[in-house]
């Protein structure tokens, strides 16, 4: 009799939990959640989102979410990212409804059937008392009500106060900016589908231009206004901020921390590189490189954001644009090994083997720390393959045998005219316009021409 009551309890309580609570709620787009002030640079930080929930109602009376509910959403979001405001945010409105009287009544509406047992009521009358008292103004008075509010976005930070612009472009006359690699006439980076590091194509150098007589010499450029000094402290204190969120790997927060000292001091050349490093953790390497050459037209003689640069440019696999910082580097800094090896890595993708052995020989030979034996002897091992080697040859180059082409290229038939193709396989990628297509006797691969060679 006991098992049979509890039985019939929970078949009233379970349903009641499960089915009776219910939600309603709204949702709308929010272009940005506060006021941007003019004259402001509004600097994206990323993905975000925050909730805050709040108990607004007992029994018939209850109450819509609020603006409090939505502004603690909004703070914890901004709170995650150290932003100042939401941009493109998508806000969710609701309330549950949970009927907390209903299992109660449950309970109580199995009060008749052990009255009604002891009374002597029939089992219809002990059915019909518990169906009243089930169906009691109880069970809606006992209701609860519970408003929350969710909100995603972008958090931004807002940079208020006159900020140095940075042309897009250098004018007529004005000085060109520094450290920024020249072209190469005639260099293709190519980066292969397959993430490979990619081959070189060299082609014949343009003929020279003819000369225009020089212009009248353009007035000086207008300088940046001066930076006073208390803004420049407030700037240390914002870049210090990002080096121990930094070291505590809080890479979303530092980057917000960089970017409010850069903002108030775009000359800071130490901020700009220490931005570099943090986006760069972040995987954010086009990011990274934009703030080393910040930090280099600030101060083209700081070495480390040109190392800095250089490493970026290079990992990006655009290896021309890289050679340049590299060689500034070594310049300024003429005992430091790394940037030979730096250097040898980039001259090898370019296709220029003695130049990148001569510059693995050297690191060897400056190489001093017991750490980095490993890397030594990856040095001379390369250094030693590319010198038998020898340069890569131009591809399109006509030839009658492999012999005309070096030891990285072989001599193949395409459209019925002899052209030198450069080998590929694992690690070597084709020039632009190649695909590493053709298989050759000795089971090696090499490059095919898509389109006919000129």
């Amino acid at each position: 009799m006991r098992f049979r009551g509890l039985t019939r309890l929970a078949a009233l309580v379970l349903p009641a939990l499960l089915l009776g609570a219910c939600y309603f709620g709204s949702m709308s787009r929010i272009p940005q959640t506060h006021f941007t002030y003019p004259n402001s640079n509004v600097i994206p930080l990323g993905e975000t989102r925050g909730s805050a929930t709040k108990l607004c109602g007992l029994g018939f009376q209850w109450a819509a979410p609020g603006g409090e509910e939505g502004n603690r959403a909004i703070e914890e979001a901004l709170r995650r990212k150290g932003g100042d405001l939401l941009i493109n945010a998508q806000m969710e409105a609701g309330t549950w409804n949970i009927p907390l009287g209903l299992p109660v009544t449950a309970v109580l509406s199995m009060l008749p059937i052990i009255i009604g047992q002891s009374a002597g009521l029939t089992a219809s009358e002990q059915q019909d008392l518990m169906i009243m008292t089930y169906l009691s103004p109880l069970g809606m008075l006992l209701n609860m009500f519970f408003c929350k509010t969710k909100i995603a976005g972008t958090a931004a930070k807002m940079e208020i106060g006159l900020q140095e612009l940075h042309p897009m472009a250098r004018q007529p006359g004005a000085a060109a900016p520094p450290a920024v690699a020249p072209a190469r006439p005639g260099v293709q980076i190519v980066v292969e589908p397959t993430g490979a590091p990619a081959a070189v194509a060299v082609a014949p150098a343009p003929a020279p231009a003819a000369v225009a007589p020089a212009p009248a010499p353009a007035p000086p450029a207008p300088t940046a206004a001066a930076v006073d000094e208390s803004t420049r402290e407030r700037a240390r204190q914002a870049k210090a901020e990002g080096d121990r969120l930094r070291q505590a790997k809080n890479y979303d927060r530092a980057v917000a921390a960089y970017r409010r000292a850069v903002g108030l001091w775009p000359g800071f050349a130490k901020a700009q590189n220490s931005l570099g490093k943090a986006l760069y953790k972040q995987k954010d390497l086009a990011g990274a490189e934009m703030a080393y050459a910040a930090a280099v037209q600030a101060d083209p003689n700081y070495a480390l954001a040109l190392f800095n640069l250089g490493f970026t440019r290079r990992k990006q696999s655009r290896f021309a644009e890289a050679e340049e910082p590299y060689r500034r580097y070594i310049e300024l800094e003429p005992d430091d090994p790394d940037g030979h090896y730096g250097l040898a890595m980039v001259l090898e993708k370019l296709g220029r083997n003695k130049e990148a052995a001569e510059h693995y020989r050297r690191y060897t030979a400056m190489e001093t720390r017991a750490s980095e034996r490993k890397w030594v002897g990856e040095a001379l091992k390369k250094a030693g393959a590319l010198e038998q080697q020898g340069d890569v040859s131009a591809p399109c180059r006509r030839c009658t045998s492999d012999v005309d082409c070096g030891a990285s290229a072989v001599c193949i038939q395409a459209e019925g005219v002899n052209l030198c193709a450069p080998r590929c396989g694992p690690g070597v990628g084709c020039p632009a316009g190649w695909g590493c297509v053709v298989e050759l006797p000795d089971g090696t691969m090499a490059c095919y021409p898509e389109e006919k060679c000129p």
